[in-house]
């Protein structure tokens, strides 16, 4: 059973800069994409630390306040630069102050960044702080790598050393730099190696561990060298000579023995007469004379912080989903043989990260220890809220907020990237298939676009017996697949079950068209915009609203977040549409707000409060406000297709564009504190309140979860 509990992430991290900083918002998307995960590559492996911005929305203003304590960890990286510091007066100096204050309470922690000459100066209290350098004459990828490999650092002493630092107290606690275990072969790999030695003691604060004058006259030689391992991240330079070296091997084999964090830097110029089989399953690096140190580094630390941050994660996850893991065998890296051995004598959990390993690596596995339970957290998660019975469909609706750039300036002001949409789609889709949900969703015919991306996750978390095709299905319009070429279609078939949508029957008499070919060409603006309105009607209709003699199935349940609230073909804002359509079924909905648009427009009126954007008079001003800035667009004012469709609809006995009623429909969901809303979709309305707010994926996905388990 999930139990209502309060989300607490383990880290969360900020990045704060002046907006006048340009590039502010590129350090930002630089740490994060490398601390959360790459949303391009779904099925990549990445951290999953939440990464958030802070910048003011204009140059006399301050950024929105940082929520501490709602994190077990919460770092604040200041971007301190000349437009900041000149800025003191307009309120940066006071902003500032409540960074530092705010971070003088629990395991928090503010990295102030020195971009500017005049850093110091910003704030009294930060002249005591050793700001994270950063030289603005290098080339801005070293500037880049310097600025991770700090902010990395210090995130990988934070979590090592779990004690809350006292700046202002001489007991405060000295934490142990990350120390660099360099392991290489004498015979062709020591001139590199005191590269790397001399560079990470002149250059950064890492402590480093070289054979050759790292061990005392003596000292035990191995149990010194199995000493320095067990606590030290391991770069390996494999030359022609590494894998025949007996001592190179044992080192490997300590550090594999100790699941310490390993980074491969591939330097072989020719050949080896045999690879080192223990060599696998960790990151390796193609070594080039022309790629920075720091670059390397980066690499290094960040498995050091997925070593230190992953197992603390894993457990707070098990926590939220009532899942023990006291015992279980938790790996920052996916397991391989050396971990099962000796294999357990009881039944255990194993939990590594995702993306899960392939059936068949499974099965290499549990033959060497059959009492081993192999998982990554998403399976543990997916195995709470999986019941028997038939499986649902999940209809997700989500689309950008706004067209273009203006989307990436509208999550901004909300303190998100572009990647962050992308990675909430990836991790929700993600997640429900995992836990057994098949997922519909519709139109997107471009290549490369949901369609493709949903298939690779269905491939990644489907049974063996399972189509993965069949798991995702796609409806389309039919104004959005006749116009298709064929090979556009079969391909969109092979990756999803594809429901192409009958000409409504209306249509065909009224504007004399073939249900077999495309509209002509000769249809009046008005004639296409009512037909292009009315054919995602009936599509968004019939995804949950069965009708006699229709083939396809109808979801479940509804998820959505985003969407845009002008620029549309279609009644409504198109996630209103289908937020309307699935509250007035009485579907459960699920409403997560954190990314704007409709769906916080849908949530403002779930809560009473009435907003602008879903009122006659407010899409009226918007369409007017977007047919200005899109000039090369065919579009009839709002207000004349609104007329349009009405007098058409009234003809055929149709649903009219009625804004009343459709807010009567959130507005009953919403009534008597949630009552409805929380009746449909199973979470308490506390709960529903919470996914409307949250920015965190992860508690998106319990919540979700959660309520679909409830209500199954």
């Amino acid at each position: 059973m999930i139990l209502q509990k309060t989300y607490r992430p383990e880290l969360v991290v900020y990045v704060v800069w002046h907006p006048d900083f340009v590039l502010g918002r590129e350090f930002a998307a630089f740490l994060s994409d490398r601390l959360t995960r790459d949303a391009n590559e779904p099925l990549s492996r990445g951290l999953g630390i939440p990464v958030y911005l802070r910048t003011a929305t204009a140059s006399n203003l301050i950024p929105e306040p940082v929520p501490f304590d709602q994190a077990e960890h919460t770092i604040v990286v200041l971007l301190v630069d000349d437009e900041m510091t000149l800025g003191r007066d307009d309120g940066w100096e006071q902003y500032a102050d409540s960074l530092v204050q705010a971070a003088k309470a629990g395991a928090h922690r503010l990295i102030p960044v020195n971009l500017s000459q005049a850093a110091f100066s910003l704030h009294a209290e930060l002249r005591k702080r050793n700001f994270l350098p950063i030289n603005r004459q290098t080339p801005v990828s070293q500037q880049k790598q310097r600025f991770l490999i700090g902010i990395v650092h210090d995130l990988c002493r934070l979590l090592s050393g779990s004690s809350p630092v006292n700046y202002e107290s001489e007991d405060a606690p000295i934490e142990t730099p990350v120390r660099v275990f360099l392991s290489h072969a004498k015979k062709d790999g020591e001139e590199l190696t005191l590269q790397f030695k001399t560079f990470l003691q002149n250059e950064l604060q890492l402590d480093t561990f070289f054979d050759r004058n790292g061990i005392f006259y003596a000292d035990d030689f191995g149990d010194d060298i199995e000493k320095r391992a067990k606590e030290s991240a391991l770069l390996i330079l494999q030359t022609d000579a590494y894998s025949t070296r007996e001592w190179c091997q044992k080192e490997v084999l300590f550090a594999k023995k100790y699941r310490r964090p390993v980074l491969v830097l591939d330097h072989v110029e020719h050949s080896e007469t045999r690879s080192f089989p223990y060599l696998g399953n960790v990151p390796t690096l193609r070594y080039k004379s022309e790629t920075p140190i720091e670059e390397i580094i980066g690499h290094l630390l960040l498995e050091v912080l997925r070593s230190e941050y992953f197992p603390k994660q894993a457990r707070r996850t098990g926590q939220l989903f009532d899942v023990d893991l006291k015992d279980a065998l938790i790996l920052s890296q996916s397991p391989e043989l050396i971990n099962l051995v000796p294999p357990s004598p009881t039944p255990r959990t194993v939990v590594y990260p995702d993306p899960p390993l392939g059936n068949h690596e499974i099965e290499l596995l549990n033959s060497g220890d059959p009492n081993s339970r192999l998982v990554t957290p998403m399976f543990l998660v997916a195995e709470t809220a999986t019941n028997q019975g038939t499986t649902p469909l999940i209809g997700l609706s989500l689309s950008e907020t706004a067209a273009g750039p203006q989307f990436a300036v509208e999550l901004e002001r909300l303190g998100f990237l572009p990647s962050h949409f992308e990675d909430a789609f990836n991790e929700l889709a993600r997640y429900l298939l995992a836990s057994g949900m098949n997922l519909a969703y519709g139109g997107d015919p471009r290549k490369g676009g949901f369609t493709e991306r949903l298939h690779g996750l269905a491939r990644q978390y489907s049974e063996q017996t399972q189509d993965p095709a069949l798991r995702v299905e796609i409806f389309l319009a039919w104004i959005a697949h006749i116009s298709q070429p064929a090979e556009t279609l079969l391909g969109l078939k092979t990756n999803a079950r594809m429901r192409r949508l009958a000409l409504p029957a209306d249509l065909v008499a009224e504007l004399n068209l073939d249900a077999k070919q495309p509209p002509p060409a000769t249809l009046s603006l008005a004639d296409n915009e009512y037909l292009a309105t009315r054919c995602f009607m009936a599509m968004r209709e019939s995804m949950q609203v069965k009708k006699p003699n229709e083939p396809h199935n109808t979801i479940n349940a509804r998820i959505l977040l985003g969407g845009p609230l002008a620029g549309y073909a279609g009644r409504y804002p198109g996630l209103v549409e289908e937020a309307y359509f699935a509250m007035k079924a009485n579907l459960p909905t699920y409403l997560i707000g954190a990314f704007g648009g409709c769906t916080r427009a849908i949530i403002d009126a779930v809560e009473g409060r009435q907003p602008e954007s879903i009122t006659l008079d407010g899409q009226i001003r918007l369409d007017q406000e977007f047919r200005s800035q899109n000039p090369g667009r065919a579009r009839s004012p709002y207000e004349q297709r609104v007329t349009d469709f009405n007098s058409r609809a009234v003809k055929h006995g149709l649903e009219l564009i009625d804004y009343d009623a459709l807010r009567s429909i959130f507005e009953a969901a919403g009534a008597n504190n949630l009552s409805a809303l929380s009746a449909g979709n199973g979470l308490s309305a506390e709960e529903n309140r919470r996914l409307f707010v949250t920015p965190h994926v992860s508690e998106m996905i319990y919540l979700v979860l959660k309520g679909l388990r409830t209500i199954r």
